[in-house]
Order: structure tokens, then C-alpha cells, then sequence
């Protein structure tokens, strides 16, 4: 995979994007104006073609006309993709590709997140959560084994992804809380680095939970959400990243090893998954999801 040098308006000029350019990099280069764009945007794809580089993404961030008048016919704060493509003639036309309205959490009530005692704590973070305060029982945990999945053929992690899928569905009409733990990037494209599932995959889960893995040598760079932002905030989907880091104060990641694996009672057909995908029902023992976004605490744990 190329590297990407991400270039922001009134950093390096266009001699400073060439010479990454000429370093074998791609390029993804954000525009914070129209005047910036008028200033370097012609000779940069000029010397791209000509050196046969490719521009792999331009984003502007600052467009008024284009967004106020979107903004007002959705009567909403909106985030749009566009494309740009060169002309016989030397000019750039630009492609909107899709418009949707910037939605924001609504969930802003105070919660007060309890000391657990360690041994009752499945994770304690801090500063890698989004979705809202909030204080929630969880009825089921969805858990992908991180080495396991990780020792999975490549070419078969994908089948991870529709057991996820299929659990997610078997619950659509429930009114239990589902939390998914899942090694390093939900939702990516390349199932080595986590499980690639769609967001209609994981919809009636209300918390996500991506882990790193140092253990097994499992350290792919988390989503922090970024693959569905737009989707999980949308959908009021708590989500925190357990990274290896001192942001995770506690992961107690074998908590869930000794309880029974219903797996097959929902899938009588995955009985060879057992061991990559465990579905544990915790209704009843106290599990408890609380956040407060406020002060950027997460707590997973049982109460007494």
C-alpha cells in the first residue's frame, strides 16, 4: 500500500508535494478554500499526469456557496464527497458524488461512571470513546478472539464477518443490548488488519469495541470509528478503541473465556467458529456499560 502524505492548505507548497510525489508516494491533499485550490490545484495535476502519479483524493473543507445552499435545502449541517476530473482541454470538473446531512450525537445527559473493584472490570479507558454519556446493561457479548482470528486463513476471514452479521440479524427484533468486541479495524476492506463487516452488519449492536493485540502480534492501527463514523453516530452506537496503550487503564480480554458459548444455539451451523466467535449471555449478571463523555471515562464491568 502507497503511503499517503496528507497535505493541508498553508503547509508545504506545491515544490513539497512534488518531491513526495517523486518519493513514489500518492497523494491526499485537503483544501481548506476555493482560493487555495485556484493557486495550486492546476499545476499539481499537471506534473502528476506528467510524471504519471495519481491523485488519489481531494477534499474540500471550505466550499460556502456549494454547502450553504445544500445546507439550506436540508435545512441541516451537510458532508458531501466530490470528484475531480481533467478535460481535453486543461480544465477540472467536479463530480458532487453524494450529500447527507452531518448528524450529531444527541445523548447528553451527565452520567457518573462507578469505581468497579479490578476483578469486576472488564475494560477501564479513557479518551478513545464516542456516542454519548450513558449508563446501560448488556444482555449479550459478541467477543472475536483476537489470536484466533488472527491465525484464521486470510482468504476465510470474511466468513467472520457474515457470522457477525448473521448473530446482528437474529437479534434485529430484540430489545437486548448487544457489545461487540472485534480485533483492530471494524468495517476495513482488508480483513487482515480486522473484520470487515458493513455497518447493516453490526446495526442493533449498541456498543463496539475494537482491540489491539500486541500479544499476538495483532497491531494494526484502530479506526477510532472513522470507516462509519457518520453511520455510528447516526445510529446512537457507543464506541470505544482498547488500544495498548495507558489510554486503557484496565482489559481484563479473558474475562469472557470460562462462560458457556451459545454460538450454535444461534447458528446450529458454525460449530467450527467456536473458537473465533464466542456469544455470551450475560443478562442478569450485572454487566454494565457506562461512559461519560464529559470527562472521557468508559467503564465495561459487573456491579455487585
Amino acid at each position: 500500500m502507497s503511503t499517503f502524505e496528507r497535505i493541508r492548505s498553508g503547509l508545504p507548497g506545491l515544490d513539497s508535494m512534488l518531491d513526495s510525489i517523486r518519493m513514489g508516494d500518492n497523494v491526499v491533499w485537503q483544501v481548506s478554500s476555493m482560493d487555495d485550490y485556484m493557486h495550486f490545484v492546476a499545476p499539481l495535476c499537471n506534473q502528476l499526469y506528467e510524471e504519471g502519479k495519481e491523485l488519489l483524493y481531494m477534499h474540500f473543507s471550505g466550499h460556502p456557496a456549494l454547502l450553504h445552499t445544500l445546507q439550506q435545502a436540508y435545512q441541516y449541517p451537510v458532508d458531501i464527497e466530490l470528484t475531480i476530473n481533467g478535460t481535453d482541454t486543461g480544465e477540472f470538473v467536479f463530480n458532487l458524488l453524494q450529500c447527507r446531512p452531518l448528524q450529531v450525537g444527541t445523548r447528553r445527559d451527565a452520567v457518573t461512571v462507578p469505581s468497579l473493584p479490578e476483578d469486576k472490570t472488564v475494560f477501564s479507558v479513557t479518551g478513545s470513546s464516542m456516542g454519548g454519556s450513558r449508563a446501560e446493561d448488556i444482555d449479550y457479548v459478541v467477543f472475536v478472539d483476537s489470536r484466533a482470528y488472527y491465525e484464521f486463513p486470510y482468504k476465510r476471514k470474511p466468513d467472520i464477518a457474515h457470522i457477525v452479521g448473521d448473530i446482528n440479524h437474529h437479534f434485529r427484533k430484540s430489545n437486548q443490548n448487544l457489545l461487540l468486541f472485534v480485533p483492530g479495524r471494524i468495517g476495513t476492506s482488508s480483513p487482515e488488519l480486522g473484520v470487515p463487516v458493513s455497518f447493516a452488519a453490526i446495526n442493533h449492536f449498541c456498543a463496539i469495541c475494537e482491540m489491539s493485540d500486541s500479544e499476538v502480534g495483532y497491531m494494526p492501527e484502530l479506526s477510532y470509528g472513522s470507516h462509519m463514523f457518520q453511520d455510528l453516530v447516526e445510529a446512537e452506537i457507543f464506541y470505544t478503541a482498547l488500544f495498548d496503550t495507558p489510554k486503557t487503564r484496565i482489559f481484563n480480554r479473558t474475562v469472557f473465556h470460562d462462560m458457556p458459548n451459545i454460538l450454535t444455539e444461534i447458528l446450529p451451523d458454525c460449530k467450527e467458529y467456536e473458537d473465533i466467535v464466542k456469544v455470551c449471555h450475560t443478562e442478569g449478571m450485572h454487566l454494565k456499560l457506562y461512559s461519560d463523555i464529559q470527562n472521557s471515562e468508559t467503564v465495561l464491568g459487573f456491579e455487585s
